[in-house]
């Protein structure tokens, strides 16, 4: 009896082991067909048999682990980024430096009138006043035109760089300041004559410089003072004993009427007053005479000069040095006798001066260095 029972456990087992076998092929074949059109995964479940067992004979039961399906990998849609423009800036313009300018001012100190032109082309007059604007670096040539009769008697610079009468050029490097001198047309010369002591007739004379030239024949004195129209004397013209021809130069304090005092005792004599204008003034550095004599007009540049000189007489050797206006600028000598010697002045402003020489009775040089 119980070997028919082990042989019918036995039986049963392999009959339940082949149907167990047979469903899993069946499943995995599923699978497998259903795989090719269902993307989702299938697990197998476990499976239990249908035919009892007893506990004391328990069959192993086979188990399927779950069957995994590759799956086709996911492909993402490429990620596009935007391309972010920027707004063009606008374009950078370079700037042009600013440019450097200096003013030329040509203002005029004189009696006269006159204009002024210069090249470059820029300056322009306006009631007396002349101004332009150039450029720095820029070299400006000034040329002074006198007007209305009027001459034209020099430049006067802050640093002296123009001297005489011709154009004037200056560079722009800083603000420039010129005085173009012009020089009313004087009065035609006066010549009066007379005998003896009298008071001359009244005469017009500018303000500036005025020349008086004086002849006397006589043995007495001759002595002359020039008067204001209020009889204030102005300067001493002569002082002599015998007969004189000499000349003076005088500064006229003003325009006005003048006359002359003059004591000439059993004696002829004649004044002529005249008032010269520097114009084309000479460079000439050597003077000599007789007696009293006012030079002519010469140019001097500013700094230091050295004054020479000489006399040979028994009277009175006096010089002085004036400026175009009559200006005393410095006493050169003041000696009796004959005399050797100089001496050294510094001129401040260039321009015309002249020389204003008392030698009594004498000969006399001036050099100039």
């Amino acid at each position: 009896m119980n070997d028919i029972k082990k042989f019918l456990a036995t039986v049963t087992g392999k009959i339940v082991g082949g149907i167990l076998l047979l469903f899993i092929i069946i499943i995995v074949v599923a699978v497998a067909t259903g795989s090719s059109t269902t993307p989702t995964n299938t697990t197998a479940q476990n499976i239990q048999p249908s035919v009892p067992v007893s506990n004391q004979d328990q069959v192993a039961v086979a188990t399927t682990s779950p069957v995994v399906v590759a799956q086709a990998p996911k492909v993402s849609a490429p990620i596009i980024k935007k391309a972010v423009i920027s707004p063009t800036p606008p374009p950078v313009v370079a700037q042009a430096p600013t440019p450097v300018t200096y003013n030329v001012a040509v203002t005029f100190p004189g009696t006269g009138d006159g204009t002024i032109t210069s090249v470059p082309a820029g300056v322009t007059c306006i009631s007396g006043k002349c101004s332009g604007t150039f450029l720095l670096g820029t070299s400006v040539t000034l040329t002074a035109t006198p007007t209305g009769g009027s001459s034209f008697s020099g430049w006067i610079t802050t640093d002296d760089s123009c001297l005489g009468t011709g154009p004037c050029t200056v560079m722009m490097s800083a603000p420039i300041w010129v005085m173009a001198k012009f020089v009313a047309p004087p009065p035609a010369p006066t010549t009066i004559t007379g005998n003896g002591n009298s008071a001359s007739r009244q005469f017009n004379l500018q303000q500036g410089l005025a020349v008086f030239s004086l002849q006397y024949t006589g043995q007495s004195n001759f002595i002359v003072h020039l008067l204001d129209s209020n009889g204030n004397t102005v300067d001493g013209l002569a002082n002599v004993i015998g007969t004189y021809s000499g000349s003076k130069a005088v500064q006229i304090p003003s325009s006005g009427t003048y006359l002359y005092n003059v004591e000439g005792d059993n004696g002829s004599w004649n004044i002529t007053a005249s008032q010269p204008v520097p114009s084309n003034v000479s460079s000439a550095t050597n003077f000599n005479g007789f007696g009293d004599k006012a030079t002519d007009f010469f140019n001097l540049s500013s700094g230091l000069h050295t004054f020479s000189l000489s006399y040979t007489g028994s009277d009175n050797f006096i010089v002085h040095l004036l400026d175009a206006n009559g200006n005393v600028v410095e006493p050169l000598a003041n000696e009796i006798a004959t005399y050797s010697g100089s001496k050294a002045v510094h001129i401040d402003t260039s321009g015309p001066y002249i020389l204003n020489v008392q030698a009594e009775g004498g000969n006399w040089t001036v050099n100039i260095q």
